[in-house]
């Protein structure tokens, strides 16, 4: 056999091969009928801007800022009632690492600071204050 007639030979098993795969493909019914939903408009399932993805950060920063409340025990007197006790094992765990990611937080850094004890002070004032800064300063 020549490079030609390779090439036709191998252009042929796989364009079997191709035929055979697509006809295996089993396509779902659409869903709509098996799950009405409410008659809203079709851009609110579809739409995606950057205000979504800003107001997503946001929501998973005060996550992470209330469940690093928890888990370092700061929390000032009104915000008692909000933050719920975190296991401190939670900070480094799989699920830290996944809400900074989602708030955009360097976990590096986070973790960095977390560890040198003036900084840590200093995070735990900002988290008990809001601006590091208490209200007596």
């Amino acid at each position: 056999m020549n490079a030609e007639q390779v090439d036709d030979e191998m252009a042929r098993v796989l364009g079997a091969f191709i035929a055979a795969e697509e006809a295996a493909v089993v396509v779902a019914p659409p869903r709509k009928q098996e799950e009405p939903r409410m008659p809203w408009p079709e851009e609110w399932f579809v739409r995606r801007d950057r205000f979504d993805l800003v107001a997503c950060q946001r929501l998973w920063g005060e996550v992470l800022l209330s469940c690093l409340r928890g888990a370092l025990g700061v929390s000032s007197s009104h915000e008692d009632y909000l933050t719920g006790k975190v296991d401190p094992a939670w900070i480094g765990s799989k699920d830290f690492f996944l809400v900074c990611d989602y708030a955009g937080v360097a976990t590096e850094g986070l973790l960095a600071c977390l560890d040198d004890p003036p900084r840590r002070a200093a995070l735990m004032e900002t988290l008990r204050y809001g601006n590091g800064k208490s209200p007596g300063r």
